[in-house]
């Protein structure tokens, strides 16, 4: 009888400690590379390839390349940020996200707008 309880124990554990590893799995080890951007007077505009089970993108943005705010979020793959300054360089990141997690930084993409 001690043996089964043992048995049950150990099997409960095994089950939660995979339920906790799926639930807090990130996404993907990164987010597809951003692949277009363009940029125009006063606004950038991304488009990065859909992440399978995101239900949404937040996008970050920083004008040193290394301290990202949070911009804005997305449904879909594309994120126009507007208005931004004239004759300034901005580096931009996304995240896919799918409820609590959220994946890392896709690559970062550096632009000037004209």
């Amino acid at each position: 009888m001690a043996r089964l309880k043992i048995t049950l124990i150990i099997a409960a554990a095994i089950v939660v400690a995979v339920v906790i590893f799926a639930w807090n799995r990130p996404l993907m080890s990164s987010l597809s590379p951003l692949a277009q951007m363009s940029s125009s007077t006063h606004s950038v505009t991304l488009t990065w390839k859909a992440s399978p089970g995101a239900t949404s993108y937040n996008v970050y943005r920083a004008e040193d390349g290394a301290q990202y705010r949070r911009i804005g979020s997305t449904s879909t793959t594309t994120y126009k940020d507007a208005p931004v300054p004239d004759k300034k360089v901005f580096y931009y990141v996304v995240t896919s996200v799918n409820g609590p997690s959220e994946s890392k930084y896709s690559n970062e993409v550096k632009v000037t707008v004209p």
